[in-house]
């Protein structure tokens, strides 16, 4: 009876263990699906001290924005280069 109940319980944590380790890969692939680098910085132009110029790409378009230590503004929507031909 005590091997009965030692084989039932090694086989219930080995189920669980791969249930677990099955769940944190969906749980990888929900993130990198949901979390795909969809914004990308092009360039960055310090102006002052704690104060920048920051070009970024957000789903292909493109943006102007000023980020200081205290705030962060849009200044502008740029064109991207399809946009201007």
């Amino acid at each position: 009876m005590y091997l009965d109940y030692t084989i039932q319980f090694s086989v219930a944590i080995v189920i669980m263990g791969l249930v677990a380790y099955g769940l944190m890969g969906l749980s990888q692939k929900m993130k990198l699906k949901r979390f795909s680098n969809e914004i990308k910085i092009i360039d960055r132009c310090p102006v002052e001290n704690g104060v920048s110029l920051m070009i970024i790409d957000v789903r292909g378009q493109q943006i102007l924005m000023s980020v200081s230590t205290k705030e962060t503004v849009i200044l502008k929507d740029l064109k991207t280069p399809e946009d201007t031909a």
